[in-house]
């Protein structure tokens, strides 16, 4: 039989661990998977499973990217907010001109 040749494991310091601790905790904060990074982004899934090893997760370069990320992420939640307070908004104020146009306990 032949035997296969293990790949050596690579040691990370504690730095790169509590970077990549905090990297998972915060895309697990603001719910974002590997998908979304790639719908806005030019990223193919390939590429950023090739590019998010330990040590590029760990990156400054990538938790850049990921601040970016979740800032225009939130903008965009934010704006889908305000839209919807803006909707509720006007319907109210339908609601308050449909009764003010009744005449209720009149005859």
């Amino acid at each position: 039989m032949l035997k296969k040749k293990l790949k050596p494991k690579i040691k990370l310091s504690n730095s790169y661990i509590k970077k990549l601790e905090f990297v998972r905790n915060l895309l697990e904060a603001h719910r974002i998977t590997i998908d979304d990074i790639c719908r806005h982004t030019e990223y193919s899934i390939n590429y950023i499973y090739g590019f998010l090893s330990a040590r590029f997760i760990a990156s400054d370069k990538f938790l850049h990217f990921l601040s970016h990320f979740i800032e225009k992420s939130l903008q965009e939640e934010e704006k889908d907010l305000q839209i919807t307070i803006l909707k509720i908004h006007e319907d109210i104020k339908e609601v308050k001109d449909k009764i003010k146009g009744l005449k209720i306990g009149k005859k």
